[in-house]
Formats: C-alpha cells, sequence, structure tokens
C-alpha cells in the first residue's frame, strides 16, 4: 500500500513537470513569433498604448503576442477584462513603481477601452 502511495505521487509529480516545461515552450514560441515588438510593462507610456491599443481594431490575439498571457481574467456579461501588471524597486537606480494595465474586450475579441495606471518614483 505504502509503496503504491509512493508510485502514484511520483506519477502526479512527474505529470505536473511535463504539464509546466509545455507552458514554457509555448510562451518561448510565442514570444519568437511575429515581426511584432514585444511591449514592456515597465516603460509603457500612455502615449505608446494610445498608439498600440485602437479600440475597435486591436484583437485579444495580438495584446498576447505583445504582453504575453494576462496576470488576471475576468468577465462581465458581453465583457472580458484582460489585467497585467508589475511592480519594481531598484535601489542601485533609486526607482520604484506599479504598473496597471486594464484591456476591455468584446465577445469579438475586440478592444472597447484601456486604463493604463503607472506609478513610478524615484527614491532619494
Amino acid at each position: 500500500m505504502k509503496i503504491l502511495r509512493i508510485m502514484l505521487q511520483c506519477t502526479a509529480l512527474l505529470g505536473l513537470v511535463v504539464l509546466l516545461s509545455g507552458c514554457v515552450a509555448v510562451e518561448s514560441q510565442q514570444a519568437q513569433s511575429g515581426d511584432v515588438p514585444q511591449l514592456n510593462l515597465r516603460t509603457l507610456t500612455e502615449e505608446q498604448a494610445e498608439q498600440r491599443f485602437i479600440p475597435g481594431r486591436t484583437q485579444q490575439h495580438q495584446v498576447r503576442q505583445w504582453l504575453g498571457i494576462p496576470h488576471g481574467y475576468s468577465r462581465s456579461g458581453d465583457l472580458e477584462y484582460w489585467n497585467y501588471t508589475d511592480s519594481y524597486h531598484d535601489e542601485s537606480l533609486g526607482q520604484s513603481g506599479l504598473i496597471s494595465l486594464t484591456l476591455v474586450f468584446d465577445r469579438n475579441a475586440l478592444l472597447v477601452d484601456f486604463d493604463l495606471q503607472a506609478n513610478r518614483y524615484r527614491s532619494r
């Protein structure tokens, strides 16, 4: 009985490792595909966001190529909300911040609206 339990645990662990390695491979492939440069959320400005995220034109698959899989996801009625966040602190540069980007998509996977909150601080 004890050997069976150990074998089941090892099998589950091996399955988890295989699953996670597959996720890493998919992410790497997504990052390398396409000619569109990746976006760095940490340095994204409102002007850059307005040029890239165009309501009625920007599609979900484009955002996934630029930023990867959303950090958070929710749905309300016919709308989907994708959330990306980045917090950082670099003592050597005296910089820290919290960046939050929310994108709203309709049922056709088209961007309806977005909100970028960039709180960047310099330490003294």
